[in-house]
């Protein structure tokens, strides 16, 4: 459902169904991928760079080793300077 809703640009709706899934589900393996899709979909797709980076940053604390959170925090970081 998801995908649909994003296919079809219903971008606000697919963070909400996403925010709902995070708050069920309790391993941090499972979190993470969560984490990164709403930091996406916050900050590239919705405008606000802010949540976009309180996502990443989570996905960060769960896994400090994760590329693909910290090159995301780091254009959002260069973005913010420019």
């Amino acid at each position: 459902e998801a995908q649909v809703l994003e296919q079809s640009g219903e971008y606000a709706e697919v963070a909400e169904m996403l925010e709902k899934h995070l708050g069920a589900v309790e391993h941090a393996h499972q979190k993470l991928p969560v984490h990164l899709e709403l930091g996406r979909l916050w900050a590239q797709l919705l405008g606000d760079s802010a949540k976009g980076r309180e996502h990443f940053e989570a996905a960060l604390r769960l896994s400090p080793s994760s590329y693909a959170a910290a090159m995301a925090l780091f254009a959002l970081y260069t973005d913010a300077a420019d």
